[in-house]
């Protein structure tokens, strides 16, 4: 298949650091931008950390390597995301728009996240605080309009009075007139 074309190509011969092993790379990329609470180490360490391990290089290829490192890892990371979407929709046979909103949200905000996106992830929270604020002002004016419309059903409906009789209406005038 393409994507395992992809995978296995070989780097370009002059690509020291793209020729490293995985695990290397892995410890590299772990070195540089620190892991759990540990913190991420400069440029001009991380020339040394490989030079301790028989990896001659400079800063500018270390920063272009961290560059397609971080794209390779955003790839998988993409493809995992689609991997665990895939199975999900294997599950279900039709979603209603709300949970394809959910679900879209999720992924874009997992992605931000790894990819270290602040502004993405900043602006996927503001989007859904934004659709549900719209989302209740609908569901508030749903309750309004429906309010409304049973007020003045309840206004139109004449009031069950019982009918009297001719001597029963008379009887009640002089009641209120006041005369005998």
């Amino acid at each position: 298949m393409k994507t395992d074309k992809i995978n296995s190509r070989k780097a370009r011969g002059n690509c020291l650091l793209k020729n490293l092993g995985p695990n290397l790379q892995e410890a590299l990329f772990e070195y540089m931008d620190g892991f759990g609470d540990e913190q991420g180490h400069t440029y001009v360490q991380c020339v040394a950390w490989l030079k301790q391990r028989g990896v001659g290089t400079n800063k500018s290829q270390l920063s272009k390597w961290r560059d397609w490192y971080l794209q390779r890892l955003c790839f998988q990371w993409c493809l995992e995301a689609v991997k665990h979407m895939m199975e999900d929709d294997a599950l279900e046979d039709k979603y209603s728009d709300e949970q394809i909103q959910r679900k879209g949200n999720r992924m874009f905000s997992v992605l931000a996240m790894r990819t270290r996106d602040a502004k993405a992830w900043a602006r996927s929270q503001t989007s859904m605080g934004s659709r549900q604020r719209m989302t209740l002002m609908e569901r508030k004016f749903e309750f309004e309009i429906k309010k409304y419309d049973d007020q003045c059903a309840k206004e139109k409906q004449p009031e069950a009075q019982p009918q009297l009789t001719q001597e029963e209406k008379e009887a009640r005038l002089k009641e209120i007139m006041g005369v005998d």
